[in-house]
Parts: C-alpha cells; structure tokens; sequence
C-alpha cells in the first residue's frame, strides 16, 4: 500500500479522541473469553460503558462505547442525543473532516462508520480474530487512512477505500497506544512489553525512543508537534511521565512517582491532564514550567479528553461513567448517564 502523507496532515489525536484518546490499557492481556472474540474490557464496567479506555470529545458531543453502539451526549447538559447502532468492543476514533468513526469490532474487524447516517462505510479486516482485540485507532482528519493497533500483536496502517494495510515492523507483541504528528510524518507506538517506537511515515522506518522499562499504556502530542508525551512503568515500582522533543527525540522526565493511565494534552497545548491509579488522582501538569495541580477522584479514568475550547475536562472509568469537570481545577462538573 502506498502511504499518502498529504492524507495524514493535521491529525492530533487529541482533537479525535484522543484527547488524542491516547488510546491505554491498563490491565488484562486480550485474553479469549471462550466465545471466539476476545475479550476487550477485561474489568467489566458497572457503568454502562462498554469500554472506558475511549473517548471522544468534539463539536460540543461527548462520545464512548456502549452496549450497541456508540453513545452520543452533550457535552453542556449530559442529555443523551443518540446511540450509533454498531456491534461494537474496542477501540474508538473520530474524523473531523470526513465525518467517520472508527470502531473495534467483533473477531478483530474494523469498523468504519458515517457518524451522522450511521452507516458502515467499510469493514476493515487482517487483525487475527481470536485474539483481535482492538486497542487503539486512530483515523485521518479526510478518513481514507486508519492506523489500528490489534490485540494479535501488530501495529497496522490501513487504506479505508480498498480495506489493504501494511503491517508495521514494531517490536513487541502487546501494543497499547498509539499517536499520529500533526504533520502526518510518524506514528508513534506505545505497548506493555517493548520501548515507546516512532515510525516513520515516508519509508516505515522504525525509532526506538524509550528504552525499558516499558508498559507504555498512554500517548499525547501537542497541537504544536513539538512534544510527544508517554507513560512507562516497571511494576511494583512507581512509573512516570516521559516527554520526547519531536525535533531531536531526547527525553525528559516531566512527572514522577506516579502511576499513569491516561493522557491528554489540552487544545492550546499548554496542559497535559494524567490519570494516576496509583493515587486515584487526575494531575494537571503545565507544560512550560508552574506549579501541577493534584484533584482527588473516586477512580482514576482510563479515558481522558478535553473540549474545544479547553475549558472542560471529561474522563471515562468503569465504575464512575462520564464524568466533565472544570480544566482550571479539575471540579466535578456534572455525571452524564450512561446506562
């Protein structure tokens, strides 16, 4: 398949979903539930979600994965709009330009969907169906290019009009996130038993940029494309916060003694909000240097994102549901009613 970059430009993953949805996974390994379609949501939600790893925030709608589909609620009331009929388990990314979604589907498919018909545009299949787990999507703004990280082990990037796709020569059997440059140039490939790796675009080339300990469950990159930002860990012992310089690809620390789950970088790019299990603690950290704040929660969510504007942070947990809350402080806001 040949790799069309001019596809790919403008994409932020945390304007799909991801805040990027940096896509994560904290726990389970895409183990079989004996049905023949692997089991996504290891740690059954009591929610209503279906899945509370992805989110989906965008033109004033919250979007998450439920039982039959996708939920579709505004952002400003809660208020339910509608279900997008699909046969859905993991994995959740959105098209500004096209107007698609993508979603995992049963026996490792792929589903692309007109989000405003509901329609399946195309039917994407090649991860392996036992253990096809979807983790991570992430779609082009023009939706004609998908990459999909599977729970059979590999990293896929797919044309969406002829269903090909190459598979990615990336280290590692259990990918979790994944995080496209703005400039379309890399996609960047976190996972539980290999360095955080940048492929480049152009040839397909691969940068291993983090080296062990992995369990990189998150990704974020800034509006800019300047900062990649990443999670790794080596339990029992406390993770952190990586930041990459897209320019020269060095690494920082930018937080400590945590336990990372979920990221999201906010749409000016000057806050990155991280989900902390180890605390139960969403923590906003300034990007160009202040002071973080720390918010208590009842649960760290799996899924972060933030609004348009910036001003609202919504998170997803399997017991919690929706929850936005106010950026500047982190204040609980409202619930939205999942069930």
């Amino acid at each position: 398949m040949r790799i069309d970059r001019r596809a790919l430009l403008g994409l932020l993953p945390s304007s799909l979903a991801v805040g990027l949805v940096a896509c994560g996974s904290e726990d389970g390994d895409g183990s079989d539930d004996g049905t023949g379609d692997a089991a996504v949501n290891r740690r059954p939600p009591a929610s209503g979600l279906r899945d509370d790893r992805h989110l989906v925030v965008a033109d004033q709608r919250v979007m998450a994965l439920v039982d039959g589909g996708v939920g579709v609620w505004v952002l400003a009331t809660g208020e339910h709009e509608r279900t997008i009929g699909a046969e859905v388990t993991g994995g959740l990314s959105r098209s500004a330009g096209s107007g698609r979604l993508a979603v995992g589907s049963t026996k490792g498919k792929i589903l692309v969907l007109d989000e405003s018909k509901g329609d399946v545009v195309a039917t994407l299949t090649g991860h392996e169906a036992v253990e096809g787990a979807i983790e991570a999507l992430c779609l082009t703004p023009d939706g004609t290019m998908l990459a999909s990280a599977g729970g059979d082990g590999t990293v896929r990037l797919w044309s969406v009009a002829d269903g090909t796709s190459d598979v990615l020569d990336v280290e590692g059997t259990m990918p979790r996130a994944l995080a496209l440059t703005p400039d379309g140039g890399h996609l960047a490939v976190a996972g539980l038993d290999a360095p955080v790796q940048v492929v480049s675009l152009d040839d397909l080339s691969v940068r291993t940029i983090q080296q062990r300990p992995p369990q990189g469950v998150s990704l974020a990159v800034d509006p800019q494309g300047t900062t990649l930002v990443t999670t790794t860990a080596d339990p029992p012992s406390p993770g952190k916060v990586v930041r990459v310089e897209t320019s020269s690809w060095t690494t920082t620390d930018l937080v400590s003694d945590v336990s990372p789950v979920a990221l999201a970088v906010s749409p000016d790019g000057s806050t990155l909000a991280v989900s902390d299990s180890g605390a139960d603690a969403l923590v906003l950290v300034p990007l160009s240097g202040g002071e973080q704040v720390t918010v208590p929660v009842e649960q760290a969510p799996r899924g972060i994102a933030w609004s348009d504007d910036g001003r609202l942070i919504v998170t997803a947990g399997a017991d919690t549901g929706i929850v936005v809350r106010e950026a500047a402080t982190g204040e609980e806001q409202r619930r939205i009613d999942v069930a």
